[in-house]
């Protein structure tokens, strides 16, 4: 299992490196797909990153948000663990949510989060359609990490903007190598983008610039040799900073992602990519979401079986109470009697 992560590994730090010496109008491309496919090769790991965002408001750039994630992935399985803390300018700092999404092989998404008072909140299963493109919907919060820095969007809505065409090359009006060395121009109806690459860290992009008619975009990237093994180098972002500007140049929003921890050679556990990995409790009721409405289930420590309201004992407190108010009622009832009676004995 190891060597065969070692060669793909090796396929990453060197085989998009050979594509780029192709000269030629349509090579550009097929340089930037090799860039995308080579992440994508990479059959299993986990990422550990921080993401902390600041825009403008007021006038004034503040912190807007912050998250820690735990990604994994194995081929199309993947999986992604946050915990959003609270910013100074939204009050005391402090964790808000903590929640878990998996994307099986089968196409369900699996969806769970936990408040900070620990409260049981229903979680979800979510089916897609087969083919269905993930980014696309705006429910699902994961997406692959494996393609870190390669969108030119901030990081915590990565998931909603169609992750899945990494570089953004469907829309493209033209790609064509840069006047500037080991750049690439990508042409959009709406703007211009510019990849920076370097030939001495696998050929990967170093920054990225966007010239839209209303809005800028630069992200760079610092990349490091994630590996310990001296013939494979696996060239990885440690830092993406993506900094966005309006059509004044005014800076409205930044966003750093920092990866702290990486493994992209030892295998990941089973249950990485299933219900038992979303470490729920017996009893936590899980909501179906598909084309029709389904009902709920619960899972019960091994599998998801079909929920059932609890019925409420009657205590011998309840019983209590209910005792001594039919007692109160009936009394009110048998004075009430008398009552009625003792005025039509005095009635002419």
């Amino acid at each position: 299992m190891k060597q065969c992560l070692l060669t793909v590994l090796c396929v990453l730090a060197c085989g998009v490196c050979a594509s780029a010496q192709v000269e030629g109008p349509d090579s550009a491309r097929d340089v930037l797909e090799g860039i995308k496919q080579a992440r994508l090769q990479i059959p299993e790991g986990r990422v550990v990153l921080e993401s902390a965002m600041q825009q403008l408001i007021s006038g004034v750039l503040r912190p807007y948000s912050r998250s820690d994630y735990t990604c994994f992935f194995r081929g199309n399985e993947l999986r992604m663990d946050r915990r959003i803390r609270r910013v100074a300018s939204q009050g005391e700092e402090g964790e808000v949510l903590t929640e878990v999404n998996i994307l099986t092989s089968d196409g369900d998404y699996l969806h769970r989060e936990t408040p900070p008072s620990g409260e049981r909140i229903t979680g979800s299963i979510t089916h897609t359609n087969a083919g269905e493109q993930i980014g696309k919907n705006s429910r699902i919060r994961v997406w692959d990490v494996r393609l870190l820095g390669l969108l030119a969007a901030p990081f915590p809505i990565h998931h909603s903007v169609g992750w899945e065409e990494a570089l953004a090359l469907s829309s493209a009006t033209d790609v064509s190598f840069g006047d500037v060395e080991n750049s690439i121009k990508v042409s959009y109806p709406h703007g211009v983008k510019t990849i920076i690459l370097d030939p001495q860290k696998g050929n990967q992009p170093v920054r990225i610039e966007f010239h839209g008619t209303d809005t800028q975009i630069v992200v760079d990237i610092i990349l490091k040799n994630w590996t310990s093994v001296a013939s494979h180098e696996v060239w990885f972002p440690e830092l993406v900073t993506l900094t966005q500007s309006n059509s004044d140049g005014v800076v409205t929003l930044i966003n750093e992602c920092h990866v702290t921890e990486t493994d992209f050679l030892h295998p990941l556990p089973a249950d990485t990519f299933s219900m038992r990995g979303l470490g729920l409790e017996p009893g936590h009721i899980m909501r179906e979401i598909g084309s029709s409405p389904q009902p709920s289930k619960q899972w019960d420590g091994d599998e998801l079986i079909p929920y059932q309201a609890p019925s409420l004992p009657v205590t011998e407190s309840h019983a209590s109470k209910w005792l001594i108010l039919n007692a109160v009622l009936m009394g009110i009832a048998g004075l009430l009697f008398l009552w009625i009676r003792h005025r039509s004995l005095r009635a002419p």
